[in-house]
This record gives structure tokens, C-alpha cells and sequence, in this order.
């Protein structure tokens, strides 16, 4: 084989096949980051774009070219009157809108033990709420 020139660093080198581009490890490495690099990159910002252009509407399933980020619907009538029906069920089920329902509810306050009250103040509070003192002081202090 005829020496050839590395595609990284330039050195020559004997190639042990045809198809040899690079003269060491060291330089396959670094060929093997730029092509993951290029190609990660055009895939981020095809991905991108077609996030930011197209989305799938979750009721009748076709793809449409959204008006504005934050569409999720087709806009179609048929699926407007179904996202209604469902926006209202939910609000009248729940009380809720359709949109929090996927939301976690937020856990209660603790209420703090005052840093002035005396353990018998703190343990007339505990017996209004059936627990014993130590129940109590466990959970809230």
C-alpha cells in the first residue's frame, strides 16, 4: 500500500487496508467526536424545528402546522367540540380545570411549634388532634 496522510493530523502513515483514513487511535478518537458532534447537532435542530412547527393533536391524532407554541389542538370542529366536552366533564367532575388535572396536588403546610410555647400548651394542641406529645412533636417540629 502507498503511504497516505492522515485525515486528522496530517502525518503520513501505511495503511493496513483500503480504507485506513487515520494514522492512530488517538486520531480516530478525535474523528469519531467531530462526526458525533456534526451530526448531533443536525439532529438537535431538525428535531427542533419540526417541535416547533408541527405537533400531533392527542384527540384525533393528525399532524398539523401549529399557529403559536403553546397549540396542542388541530383547531378542527370536530375536535374543538370533543376538547370542550372533556374541559367541561372535568371542570364539573373536579371542579378543576382539564389542564391541572394531570397536576399534582400540593401537600398540605405543616404547621410550626411555636419556639415560645410550653409543653403544655403543645400538648393540649396534640390532644385536640388526637396524637399523643411525643406523635405530635415528631411530625411538626
Amino acid at each position: 500500500m502507498d503511504e497516505r496522510l492522515c485525515a486528522i493530523c496530517g502525518k503520513p502513515f501505511l495503511p493496513k487496508n483500503k480504507k485506513h483514513k487515520y494514522c492512530g487511535f488517538e486520531c480516530v478518537t478525535q474523528a469519531n467526536r467531530i462526526a458525533a458532534r456534526k451530526s448531533s447537532k443536525k439532529a438537535l435542530e431538525k428535531k427542533r424545528a419540526q417541535r416547533e412547527k408541527y405537533a400531533v393533536c392527542p384527540i384525533c391524532g393528525v399532524r398539523f402546522e401549529r399557529r403559536s407554541q403553546r397549540q396542542k389542538y388541530c383547531g378542527s370542529a370536530e375536535c374543538t367540540r370533543e376538547r370542550m366536552r372533556r374541559y367541561s366533564r372535568a371542570r364539573w367532575a373536579n371542579d378543576t380545570p382539564y389542564e391541572n388535572l394531570t397536576k399534582k396536588p400540593e401537600k398540605p403546610k405543616k404547621p410550626k411549634i411555636k419556639k415560645d410555647m410550653t409543653i403544655g400548651e403543645i400538648a393540649a394542641e396534640a390532644r385536640k388532634m388526637g396524637l399523643s406529645y411525643g406523635q405530635y412533636v415528631g411530625m411538626y417540629m
